[in-house]
């Protein structure tokens, strides 16, 4: 049903009107005189009543209509969002099945990315290993075929010559046998000589003149670190480099360390007793052994000198001082070499003197001869030195040197120098005379004082002037 919204609106305007206008003509009459006015006047309002009747009852019947439209829109609606509801879950319900299909389809193609990504990796990391073992396996072959080299070249060859550092009993009895071991073919005898400075002036002499001389240097580190360097050959390619620590290695692979030899206090057993014996370096000075003291001559300033100096920055100028010639007061009796020194107190000419730890380390069960490990300040013993070994630039023998050289630098070999006494660089060869198996606990060693090496002329005159030599 339509309703005509502007015809109503004039109708109940004209009511209003109408009844406003009864209102106002009412209130200004008052109490009218005559029948004919009241009649004409409830004529109209009988008149418009009517039309209001007639209007409301249109308007009641419009609304009706309304009502009528609003319940059959509202069932329409309702219908509509039942519909909507419906299609609604129906469309939730597809999704979520696509959902739950796209994830499932999504989670296999991550797997099989995985999947594919892990075999990548592994292939990857096979290919490496082999990579790497392949690698290992051509730089072995190489190392072998250089050794294969090596020893075919120095079989071609004399032994070589070595001016060396260790005692000459100590290579032919042991060092050059053990060699042997590993190469038959080598001679019988080996070509040896020990010496020291007197050596070293020889070799320089011999080698500027041009004449045959040795084709291994095997020295001190002192005088081989700042002497020798230019009249060896670089060795970089040494099959037992990587087995050192730095530490040992010299940076142009010239030489390389062959043991370490720290000195120390000794004494005869038979002499002295443990309570008797020497507590601290500073001993050396005290009167009671006078005339009863050895060790090497300062001399040339070699292993006992540098014991001297290296106790210089510890005890300080003015104690070092009085150390020293207190020591010299005692009239020590100097020999050529540290082993003499230990010889001596052995047959018990002398009943304290200095050592090198070799030595001691080599004597049998029962030998009187003990160390004095210092328990009074200074505390701890001095590195004598570390001994080099390096092969000549003119070497008349160079594979065979090498060959010598790089079986000394080895495991086997280390063993060699760990049977003379004397303490090997290779920290893990099992040895007897290791260090950490022969210091007390926390016994500490005395850094080497550079000015050994640097100056070594001004501490050898101080040295002399002080024991008046």
């Amino acid at each position: 049903m339509n309703v005509d919204k502007a015809s109503l609106s004039v109708a109940i305007v004209a009511i209003l009107i109408g009844a406003g206008g009864f209102a106002y003509t009412s209130a200004s009459v008052g109490n009218l005189a005559t029948n004919d006015g009241v009649s004409a006047l409830e004529s109209k309002v009988n008149s418009g009543n009517t039309d209001l009747a007639g209007k409301i009852d249109s308007l009641s019947s419009d609304a009706s209509s309304l009502k009528a439209t609003l319940a059959t829109l509202t069932d329409d609606t309702a219908k509509v969002k039942a519909e909507q509801k419906a299609i609604r879950s129906a469309v939730e319900s597809q999704l979520g099945d696509i959902s739950a299909e796209l994830k499932a389809a999504q989670a296999e193609l991550e797997s099989q990315q995985a999947a594919a990504a892990s075999d990548k990796a592994a292939t990857d990391k096979a290919l490496k290993a082999a990579a790497a073992k392949t690698a290992a396996a051509e730089a072995s072959l190489a190392k072998l075929q250089a050794a294969d080299a090596l020893v075919e070249a120095a079989k071609g060859e004399e032994a070589p010559l070595i001016y060396g550092v260790i005692d000459a009993p100590d290579f032919s009895g042991i060092v050059w046998p053990r060699f042997r071991e590993a190469y038959p073919w080598a001679p019988e005898e080996g070509r040896y000589i020990e010496g020291f400075s007197q050596l070293r002036a020889r070799f320089v002499s011999e080698y500027q003149a041009g004449v045959s001389t040795a084709d291994i240097l095997w020295q001190s580190e002192g005088p081989m670190a700042i002497e020798m360097p230019d009249y060896l050959a670089p060795f970089e390619e040494m099959a037992y480099a990587n087995l050192y620590p730095d530490s040992l290695k010299h940076k142009d692979h010239k030489m390389y360390t062959t043991h370490l030899l720290p000195a120390v206090l000794m004494y005869n057993t038979n002499l002295v007793t443990a309570d008797e014996a020497p507590t601290s370096w500073l001993d050396l000075g005290d009167p009671k052994w006078q005339g009863k003291t050895t060790f090497e001559t300062i001399v040339g300033f070699e292993t006992t000198a540098k014991v001297f100096v290296d106790l210089h920055p510890i005890l300080g100028d003015e104690a070092w001082t009085d150390f020293v010639q207190k020591t010299a007061a005692n009239n020590p009796h100097f020999t050529s070499s540290n082993t003499e020194a230990y010889v001596k107190v052995l047959a018990g000419e002398y009943s304290i003197g200095i050592a090198l730890i070799n030595d001691i380390l080599a004597q049998e069960a029962g030998t009187p001869i003990a160390i004095a490990w210092p328990t009074e300040t200074p505390l701890g013993i001095t590195v004598g030195s570390q001994s080099k070994i390096g092969v000549v630039d003119k070497a008349a023998n160079p594979n065979f040197a090498r060959l010598f050289v790089q079986w000394l630098e080895s495991p086997v070999g280390q063993r060699a120098i760990g049977e003379t006494g004397r303490p090997p660089a290779l920290a893990t060869v099992d040895s007897p005379v290791a260090l950490g198996n022969v210091m007390p606990v926390g016994m500490p060693m005395f850094p080497t004082f550079e000015e050994f090496f640097t100056e070594p002329a001004k501490w050898e005159a101080k040295l002399i002037e002080l024991f008046g030599l």
